[in-house]
């Protein structure tokens, strides 16, 4: 009766791993990023967010699929961000353009000025993106809109499941 015992309690508490999320069910936009080549990906939404503050917003999945994908993003959600980063986050005129126009509804039809050619090759010099992944929430929206105008030489690539994914029309992945 012991050993009888003994088994059902080595089988109830048997240690069982944890379920872990496969590069297989990754959404094809997170698979095309993955084969694009280059270090860095820019989002929209785009944020920093530490436990005091918060300048933008984040999505939890691009950092969820970021160990499939491998990219840099300049997104960040971490317990502690120094103020100097959030001064350079806030400085750039073209990342504070896009905080401001990504809190916007996408239905918003606000005009926003093109960003001068010097702030864009800025911008673009500072993130070095190989692609840029637009989120079914902002997709069309003031911010989208206003990242057409930083990349115009950018291709956008459309998926089912709503996202938008920009990159140079060379690089561009099906």
């Amino acid at each position: 009766m012991s050993v009888l015992l003994l088994g059902v309690v080595l089988v109830e508490f048997w240690p069982v791993p944890p379920p872990l999320d496969s590069s297989r069910r990754m959404p094809a936009a997170f698979q095309a990023v993955a084969k694009l080549p280059g270090e860095a990906l820019f989002t929209l939404p785009v944020g920093l967010i530490d436990g005091y503050r918060q300048v933008g917003k984040t999505e939890l999945r691009n950092f969820l699929y970021q160990p499939y994908y491998r990219k840099k993003i300049p997104s960040a959600y971490i317990s502690r961000v120094d103020a100097e980063q959030f001064a350079r986050f806030e400085a750039d005129t073209v990342m504070h353009t896009l905080v401001a126009l990504q809190g916007l509804p996408v239905e918003s039809d606000t005009a926003v000025a093109q960003p001068s050619a010097t702030a864009a090759a800025r911008f673009r010099r500072r993130y070095q993106p190989a692609g840029v992944l637009v989120s079914p929430a902002w997709r069309n929206g003031p911010a989208h809109r206003y990242l057409r105008q930083v990349f115009p030489d950018f291709r956008e690539q459309n998926f089912p499941d709503g996202y938008v994914l920009m990159a140079p029309a060379a690089l561009s992945v099906r």
